[in-house]
Formats: structure tokens, C-alpha cells, sequence
């Protein structure tokens, strides 16, 4: 008897708490629009700032109108990729406890100034608020890194808040044509010249298809590879516009597709070296021989010059530049 009263009065208290917490979520989820989504404004900061009892809280913090005639291109596009997360988390996880805010600091100054902004957009993610010490402004949060490469990611938001909400989010990509055109293509040509002008002129294709396996496990063994997959090193890095960087600053620091960058360099540099040699043996014209050899040797000075300035920015000091 004694059990069943106890767990009368827990299922009770249960369900008083539920009651509370939904109680005090009821009133916003009226504020929320098409994407389930809150707009946060001057009227309405001071009710929201201090968050719902057991739920996360996303804040976007934007800028839709023009600052000194500027427009923040990259806050509208990042709002579009953030209100298409929240239509999917709500609709693979419509019980989860998560509100979704966005901000405009062009006609909420009182957010600005609590959060004493300096620059625009943030995405901040706070965990669930505990009692009535939490705020925005004073609270711990979790802060996605917004870069001009990422504002259109879908995939790399949804994987960020997966993690600080602790959930799973499936994203279906759209099928890339023109990626898909650009690789099949390129494949092709690769398999035409192959099959219609190298293989024809190849009397020992056994022999031509062991050297060119050999060629490639030594390239991939001698090119350092393996050292940025053990250091973890990306492979392919990009700046803050979204640039390709194609060489790491420092000699202690190199990048997967760097690596493979100056492989090409010594690969085109000897075979023109090899060219410049057998050159002269082959049984052609004269004249023709002594172009080539112009042309050669004006292409091998450019490429090894090229191949300095790129190792420049590697060691900024080399004294041997011309």
C-alpha cells in the first residue's frame, strides 16, 4: 500500500512539472512562423531572453536591413540554410524541447547592447535553462563558426546542432549534375586517349600496366601523404572567402592536396628535363629540334620559377628567388 502511494504521488508531481513546463512554452509556440521559427523583437526580448525550463534555446542574431549602406549578404544566406534545419529537426523530432530564434539587430538594440555585439551573424545554441538565472546575455552557449564557406552547408549546420542537441539529423543532398557531368566527363576523356591513342602505341601492355601500378604506389608512398592522415591533417583547407589554400605558411605544416601540388611540380619539371634530353637524338629536322629546345628550356625556367615563388610561401626568407 505503502509502494503505491509513493508512486501516486511521484506519477502527481510528474505531471504537475509537465503541465508547468508546457504551461510556459504554450504563449510562444503562437510566436513561432511557417518554420517554426521566433522572431525575437524590442517588444518581446525581455519575455524571451530568459528562456523555457528543459529547452535549448538556438538564437540567430542577424542583420536584414543595410548598415551604412551595406547590406549583409551572407546573414540572409545564412538564414535561409538555418530556417531549413529547423523545418527538418521539427519534423523528424516534433517532441523535442528546442526553440529557434532569430534576432534582427537593426530593430533590437536592447539585444545588442546586452550582448555588447561588435560584428554580425552569430548562431548560439544554449543548453536547456535549469531555474530563473538564465539569460542570454549571461548564460554559457555553444557558438557555430560562420564563415562565408558555410552559410549554404545545410549538411555541416545539421551535424553541429546534432551535436549540441544531442540528436541525429538526417539530411537528403540533392543530386549534383553538374558534378556528376564534370567527373563522367573527364573520365571519359581520360578512357578515350587511353584506349585510342597510348594503348595502340604500347606493343607490351602487360609490362606498360605494371610500370604505370608502380609509378603510382611509389608517387603515393613518396609524396608524405601518409604523415597527414596520421597527423589528421585536411586535405583540402579553405580561408576565411571560401579560397582554396593550396599551401600551408611554415615548412613544419603541409596539407593533403599540397602534398600532390608539388608531386605535379617535380613530375612536370622532370619530364620537360627528360624531354631536353632526348630531344636531340630523335631523328626529326633540324629546325624543328632547335624550337623545341627553345621552347623547353623557356618552359622549364618558368616552371622552376613558378615552383619558387610557390615555395616561398613556404619560407618567406629563401634568399634565392629571382
Amino acid at each position: 500500500m505503502n509502494v503505491n502511494l509513493l508512486v501516486w504521488f511521484l506519477v502527481s508531481i510528474t505531471s504537475q512539472l509537465v503541465c508547468c513546463l508546457i504551461d510556459d512554452v504554450k504563449p510562444l509556440l503562437s510566436l513561432r512562423d511557417r518554420d517554426r521559427i521566433i522572431e525575437v523583437t524590442d517588444e518581446n526580448y525581455e519575455s524571451l531572453m530568459g528562456g523555457v525550463k528543459g529547452y535549448s534555446t538556438v538564437l540567430y542574431i542577424t542583420m536584414r536591413g543595410e548598415l551604412n549602406g551595406k547590406a549583409c549578404d551572407m546573414c540572409n544566406e545564412f538564414e535561409e540554410t538555418l530556417r531549413q534545419a529547423s523545418n527538418q529537426i521539427y519534423y523528424q523530432y516534433p517532441d523535442l524541447n528546442v526553440l529557434f530564434y532569430i534576432a534582427d539587430v537593426g530593430v533590437n538594440k536592447k539585444l545588442a547592447q546586452d550582448l555588447k555585439l561588435k560584428f554580425i551573424p552569430h548562431l548560439l545554441v544554449y543548453p536547456p535553462a535549469t531555474d530563473n538565472s538564465f539569460k542570454w546575455s549571461t548564460s554559457q552557449f555553444y557558438q557555430y563558426e560562420l564563415t562565408e564557406r558555410v552559410v549554404k552547408e545545410l549538411m555541416a549546420l545539421a551535424n553541429f546542432l546534432g551535436k549540441t542537441l544531442n540528436i541525429l539529423i538526417k539530411i537528403n543532398e540533392p543530386f549534383k549534375y553538374d558534378e556528376f557531368i564534370f567527373y563522367f566527363g573527364t573520365s571519359m576523356l581520360v578512357f578515350i586517349i587511353l584506349k585510342k591513342i597510348i594503348l595502340p602505341r604500347v606493343n607490351n601492355k602487360s609490362k606498360f600496366a605494371m610500370a604505370v601500378f608502380s609509378f603510382t604506389v611509389i608517387f603515393l608512398s613518396i609524396t608524405g601523404y601518409k604523415f597527414t592522415e596520421i597527423k589528421g591533417i585536411p586535405f583540402i583547407a579553405r580561408n576565411d572567402k571560401g579560397e582554396i589554400m593550396y599551401f600551408s605558411g611554415g615548412m613544419n605544416w603541409q596539407f593533403g592536396i599540397e602534398i600532390f601540388t608539388v608531386s605535379t611540380m617535380y613530375l612536370v619539371l622532370g619530364l620537360q628535363t627528360l624531354l631536353l634530353i632526348c630531344l636531340p637524338k630523335l631523328s626529326v629536322n633540324e629546325n624543328v629540334k632547335f624550337i623545341s629546345c627553345l621552347f623547353l628550356t623557356v618552359s622549364i625556367f618558368y616552371s622552376f620559377s613558378y615552383y619558387i615563388s610557390c615555395f616561398m610561401i613556404k619560407s618567406p626568407g629563401y634568399a634565392f628567388s629571382f
